[in-house]
């Protein structure tokens, strides 16, 4: 449990705290205002899953047989939510429920399409590709960009979809360890470490692509070999889910770290 938990707040530290989320910072009017900015961000952090677990923890009391209520579902308990809300609220605001769970469902998505498309042109097709390229063909590849970002998404999903036995929790924690953390791994070091070549963001993040897939390799389906050498003893099915998160994030974090500081010495060479 505790190897878990370090994981994950060495993993939650690194994710918010890169170049990609610094714009709430240096948007700011002035240093005071950025200060105020991360103290109130600190605050909602700790605040937010008091009321976000609240509605799945009093489910287990109002829904005891969750199941029943929803037979269709792989993982029942993932419903808990939804459940808690249909024992308390009132008539008519289940439709306003669902209305916003879709809309925050869709700003958050409309918003991250937005910004890898943008990402890309601005940060790659734009100095690679076709430096002389006018707003309006800036556009248009960025809208395409968008329609390949969401292709891509959906494809995720339908992949996710056919994943057996892990509930939504564990898979999201898998999609983010998988794709994100070796991208946000160098802009994290890149905000301490000034003095890397400029190929160090871009290796750093394949390189830990490639650790992800062979982590993946090596560790899944092996959760009890893997136990059994550090005399962890017989694992349940939540101890092998917890084991393969631990082993495959704690893998990405510590190679990439290494790998993205290996690059020091270059600098000056290049």
């Amino acid at each position: 449990v505790w190897s878990f938990v370090i994981v994950l707040f060495v993993k939650q530290v690194i994710v918010t705290n890169t170049l990609e989320t610094a714009y709430r910072y240096v948007s700011a009017r002035d240093s005071v205002h950025a200060k105020w900015a991360a103290f109130l961000a600190m605050v909602l952090i700790l605040v937010g899953p008091v009321f976000w677990f609240l509605p799945p923890m009093a489910a287990r009391i109002l829904v005891p047989d969750i199941g029943a209520l929803f037979p269709t579902l792989n993982n029942p308990s993932e419903g808990a939510f939804i459940a808690s809300a249909m024992q308390v609220l009132p008539v008519g605001m289940m439709g306003v429920l669902v209305s916003g769970i879709f809309a925050a469902t869709m700003s958050t998505m409309d918003t991250g399409l937005n910004v890898r498309a943008a990402q890309v042109v601005k940060n790659f097709y734009l100095p690679n590709i076709r430096p002389q390229a006018s707003e309006k063909e800036l556009l248009l590849v960025g809208r395409l960009f968008t329609l390949a970002f969401g292709a891509l998404i959906i494809l995720l999903t339908l992949f996710m979809e056919g994943i057996k036995g892990w509930s939504l929790f564990d898979l999201y924690l898998l999609v983010i360890g998988v794709t994100a953390l070796p991208m946000v791994i160098p802009q994290f070091w890149g905000v301490l470490i000034k003095k890397t070549p400029r190929w160090s963001g871009w290796t750093t993040t394949l390189f830990g692509f490639t650790v992800a897939i062979l982590m993946h390799l090596v560790v899944k389906g092996n959760e009890q070999q893997i136990a059994d050498m550090f005399g962890l003893g017989s694992l349940t099915a939540s101890d092998a889910k917890d084991l393969y998160f631990v082993a495959m994030n704690g893998g990405i974090i510590l190679f990439c770290s290494l790998f993205f500081l290996g690059t020091i010495p270059f600098y000056g060479r290049c």
